[in-house]
């Protein structure tokens, strides 16, 4: 059974994180925006965007610690009790907003010239849309354009969902502990491998993958 009880400390960890992440975003326009220059030279805001890294850690967490049991063994009825939890947890609310956007696409013609000139020829584009619509737009590479780009955190979340009822099942199958380090520390090495690739990736098109 999916285990409820909430573990409250969990919130004040989210809170640091989601400050972290505003802190960047904060000091790329602290000298223009803010009259506050000397922001720009702390390192430790302009890390911020690990604070992301801190939620998609706090995720798998949160995941095993409410579903893993349900995947002792797979089976149908689990998989689609917890495939149903995490569509209803993501895509009414990125749909509803998307559809705003898309009126105010609508209503601002310039802000989607601007936009295409300053950022992506490809934004506010029917594929980017729709790849929006279904939180896919980080599941290709780079370039295909945006019409709400921070949703990128959760088109990659909705990955982890996908493999998580079979990286639970095989977790749940480990009684020793040093295969845990083993694979942690393989996907640290993999983590920093992917994204220096990513970057490289992202850089071709003048975007950073943790844009928005």
């Amino acid at each position: 059974m999916t285990r409820s009880r909430e573990i409250p400390a969990m919130t004040g960890i989210r809170g640091v994180a989601a400050l972290w992440v505003m802190s960047l975003h904060a000091q790329h326009d602290a000298g223009r925006s803010f009259g506050l220059p000397f922001l720009e030279r702390f390192t430790i805001l302009s890390n911020g965007w690990h604070g992301v890294d801190l939620f998609f850690m706090l995720s798998g967490f949160i995941l095993m610690y409410a579903h893993g049991q349900d995947f002792l063994q797979i089976r149908k009825a689990p998989l689609i009790r917890f495939a149903r939890l995490r569509f209803t947890r993501v895509y009414p609310l990125n749909a509803a907003v998307l559809l705003l956007i898309a009126v105010l696409v609508w209503l601002q013609p310039g802000f989607v010239a601007y936009m295409r000139i300053e950022h992506n020829p490809a934004d506010f584009k029917l594929g980017g849309f729709l790849r929006t619509l279904f939180l896919a737009t980080r599941w290709f590479l780079p370039g295909r354009g945006d019409w709400n780009e921070p949703v990128w955190s959760l088109s990659l979340e909705v990955l982890g969902y996908v493999a998580f009822p079979v990286l639970a099942f095989c977790a749940l199958r480990i009684s020793k502990r040093w295969p845990y380090a083993v694979a942690a520390l393989l996907s640290l090495a993999g983590s920093n491998v992917i994204l220096k690739l990513t970057h490289s990736s992202y850089a071709a098109y003048g975007q950073s993958p943790w844009s928005g």
